[in-house]
């Protein structure tokens, strides 16, 4: 990161009181929700960065939804150049996916404006992120639902469109056209990545890997209309636009923070604001008004209402209180530098020490498709040996620590706690961390005639399936 990009200081500096935000990062904890990472800027002034161990600085992470921003800013770049026109039809950008009998009126209909506003004539995404077919060409054969340009309707197909036309038009991936904008100049990190989808398109919808500190320049070239250190990256008429008003989405909303209206690409919030938003708490808030910048990663796929606990904390913790009357407190500065530097995701709690090496069998039409486990636990930890659908997975887990280990079918690495409830009841979390952000969450309750029956819950969007359900054993 560009060094002058901004300056690492005490809140109090920024005007606002330590104790403020010592309090945003305890109530978290309270309320169990598990973060990832905190960042919090006003002005050019960074007076808040906490990674939660296994988590770091130096972690991509999977920013979900906070990309159809970064494709928002990619299409105002080459509308500024004249590369594109956003009241065009998006037809006219991919004549080769016409059908024999044309295009849908209601697609010829839509132009960039509409795709931008998520008021296209799909009343939600046109493929099926597990398919390995082409996402692209879904949009323009899939049978319209509705008039476009009327009616908010959160359509990440059309995110991936836009982002497959900036790569059409191009020649570049998404973020290294971004790069050649000017993003490396002000320390946009080279590691950055989009996953694509089975024809090697960005996944515009959902598919960054980035740093914590990438969103926060994303969220400060957002806020400043795109300009940091007096240089201008992005058109600022543009932004403007972008990160205002554009379209009523209080019907569409699955809670408050969701229901405060829409721009292009860009969600509205509270006091004036807009966000950069992902799923499970990606977030990238940004207060124009009061130069302020909060940007976090997590996992809330658990915990329902997860992201409107974060903005909540935030607001009501922060937010609230921004301007009043403080004076420098080194105490509560060097607390709040303690509390930084040493936050970590909080494994499961255990109190009970049960010590077990059991293999069972299982029925064959169980819906987790298990054949057999072997549960072995100490007074330390444990492992569960299951062969299912998928070959043989060791699961390491430890008791009030973390193991890490690796879901060998998805190449996806995690680190797993357990607990016993109680001497009959154990239970497994493993917290996904990769290009996957979820968890795999067991349960395994012993009768006493020798048998064990498992329910198992994944919270990962698209993966995992073989562990939700239920087996019973022989």
């Amino acid at each position: 990161m560009n060094k002058s990009f901004y300056e690492k200081t005490s809140p109090e500096n920024a005007n606002i009181n330590s104790k403020r935000i010592i309090n945003f990062i305890n109530r978290l904890e309270k309320e169990e929700v598990d973060m990832h990472s905190i960042l919090i800027m006003r002005g050019n002034k960074l007076i808040c960065e906490a990674y939660y161990n296994p988590f770091n600085s130096n972690t991509l992470h999977r920013m979900f939804s906070v990309t159809k921003s970064v494709v928002s800013m990619a299409i105002g770049a080459l509308a500024e150049d004249g590369v594109i026109d956003l009241d065009a039809s998006i037809t006219k950008y991919f004549p080769e996916y016409e059908p024999e009998d044309g295009f849908y009126p209601y697609l010829i209909e839509t132009t960039i404006r509409d795709m931008l506003s998520m008021t296209t004539p799909h009343n939600g995404t046109t493929f099926d992120k597990r398919s390995k077919n082409n996402w692209t060409e879904s949009y323009f054969t899939k049978k319209p639902t509705h008039r476009p340009g009327t009616i908010f309707s959160y359509d990440t197909s059309a995110s991936h469109v836009m982002a497959a036309l900036v790569e059409k038009l191009t020649g570049l991936s998404l973020l290294d056209y971004l790069r050649t904008k000017g993003l490396s100049k002000v320390g946009f990190s080279n590691e950055s990545y989009c996953i694509s989808d089975g024809c090697g398109v960005s996944q515009g919808g959902s598919g960054m890997m980035a740093y914590p500190k990438d969103l926060l320049l994303l969220a400060k070239l957002a806020i400043d209309y795109g300009k940091i250190d007096n240089i201008q990256i992005l058109p600022e008429k543009y932004l403007r636009e972008a990160t205002s008003y554009k379209v009523a989405n209080f019907v569409k909303g699955s809670f408050l923070a969701e229901m405060q209206g829409y721009g292009y690409q860009f969600w509205m919030t509270k006091n004036n604001g807009f966000m950069m938003y992902g799923m499970a708490g990606q977030l990238a808030l940004c207060f124009p008004d009061k130069d302020l910048i909060l940007v976090t990663t997590a996992d809330t796929t658990d915990r329902k209402g997860g992201v409107q606990q974060i903005i909540d904390a935030f607001f009501d913790e922060v937010y609230s209180y921004i301007d009043e009357e403080n004076e420098f407190d080194k105490d509560s500065y060097l607390k709040l530098c303690e509390i930084s530097d040493n936050c970590s995701l909080k494994p499961l709690k255990n109190n009970i020490s049960v010590e077990l090496d059991k293999t069972y069998e299982f029925f064959d039409d169980n819906s987790l498709e298990i054949t057999n486990v072997r549960i072995i636990t100490s007074v330390s930890g444990g492992k569960i040996i299951l062969d299912n659908t998928y070959g043989s997975q060791i699961i390491k887990f430890g008791f009030n620590s973390f193991l890490d280990g690796n879901f060998s079918h998805y190449d996806c690495p995690y680190i797993a706690s357990g607990c016993w409830t109680d001497k009959n009841t154990l239970v497994v979390k493993a917290n996904l961390i990769g290009e996957c952000i979820g968890k795999v969450i067991m349960q395994f309750s012993f009768k006493k005639d020798g048998a064990v029956t498992i329910f198992s819950r994944k919270t990962e969007e698209i993966l995992f399936g073989e562990y939700s359900g239920f087996a019973q054993s022989n």
